[in-house]
């Protein structure tokens, strides 16, 4: 359980089927599997859809961050 819970090795969806068992997590992380790219143009569709509430994007970046630090990185460095 610690591997779901460590901010650093966190890839939410991007955890393909294999490494979901060799890390006893299958189950535990919803069914579907996206890679890091699919979540990345997911999350900047989301940011673009807040149009011009800069307020409104800070909080759902920082609420990213803490989900997901590796994909906040790579959505502000886009």
């Amino acid at each position: 359980m610690y591997v779901c819970m460590s901010v650093r090795c966190i890839q939410g969806m991007a955890f393909t089927l294999k490494e979901r068992q060799i890390l006893g997590v299958h189950g535990l992380l919803p069914p579907n599997v996206c890679t890091g790219d699919e979540q990345k143009v997911r999350v900047l569709q989301n940011v673009r859809r807040w149009g011009d509430s800069d307020l409104d994007k800070y909080v759902y970046l920082a609420g990213l961050l803490d989900r997901n630090e590796k994909l906040f990185y790579q959505v502000s460095i886009h």
